[in-house]
């Protein structure tokens, strides 16, 4: 081979490194063979500065390396409501996407497990009333959703109101006795009920203030009001509203 032939292939071999960088390099050493150039594998290359570079094996391998290294991307969780009204004493499964992490490593929790109770597998149980947020959270890192629940623990029902004494005009003969719970009645706190309609026992809210039904006598929805004198009772007369049953 000449010195222009020899000029030929090197500045040849030069340009064909370039495209062997440019992950082309399969098809390159192709035309090298075809064109009967030989060239060794631990052959190097010089930068536009002179410099010595990296061999064309070493140069591949690391493109290589590259291109199967992958980022596993962040892992997540997403619950699908921001909140929810559940009745007490009522179940509710909580909807829920997560990615790249699995279920053993969700950890629910409740700020406040005497209203609302989460097993592991965010299943809540009501047992009171009040607003309650449950947390789920990807073990290990600071990753999470919430969802308020809203814990109901009450009814509402449309109910006619009158008010009575423990006196005769209003109890006759059972004047200044005990009432059906076998309490005495208190002012701003016992109500007369049909415990077929509400149970003995129960809270209800009448406007701002709580009673609690501990006497009888009535039929249907209708609530007698406790007063401590017969003029407080007829001055209540006859009053439709809206109470607040809780059970």
């Amino acid at each position: 081979m000449n010195l222009f032939e020899k000029s030929f292939a090197s500045l040849f071999y030069r340009h064909v490194c370039e495209i062997i960088r440019c992950r082309c390099h399969i098809f390159c050493f192709f035309i090298l063979l075809l064109a009967g150039v030989s060239v060794p594998v631990s052959a190097t290359d010089l930068n536009s500065n002179g410099s010595s570079s990296t061999s064309v094996e070493n140069q591949l391998s690391a493109e290589e390396a590259t291109e199967t290294a992958v980022v596993k991307p962040s892992a997540s969780i997403h619950i699908s409501k921001d909140s929810v009204t559940v009745k007490k004493g009522k179940k509710y499964q909580i909807k829920y996407t997560y990615t790249n992490t699995s279920k053993k490593n969700i950890i629910w929790t409740s700020s406040n497990s005497k209203i609302v109770k989460v097993n592991s597998k965010g299943k809540i149980t009501v047992k009171g009333g009040g607003k309650v947020i449950i947390t789920a959270r990807i073990k290990g890192t600071d990753i999470q959703d919430q969802i308020v629940v809203k814990a109901k623990n009450y009814y509402k029902m449309r109910f006619k109101t009158t008010g009575y004494c423990n006196g005769r005009y209003c109890c006759g003969k059972w004047a200044g006795h005990r009432t059906a719970s076998g309490k005495y009645p208190k002012a701003n706190h016992t109500i007369a009920v049909d415990k077929r309609v509400i149970k003995l026992g129960t809270k209800v809210k009448i406007g701002n203030t709580v009673y609690t039904a501990e006497d009888t006598g009535v039929r249907g929805r209708v609530i007698d009001v406790y007063y401590r004198s017969h003029k407080q009772a007829s001055r209540h007369g006859v009053q439709w509203v809206t109470a607040k049953v809780y059970y």
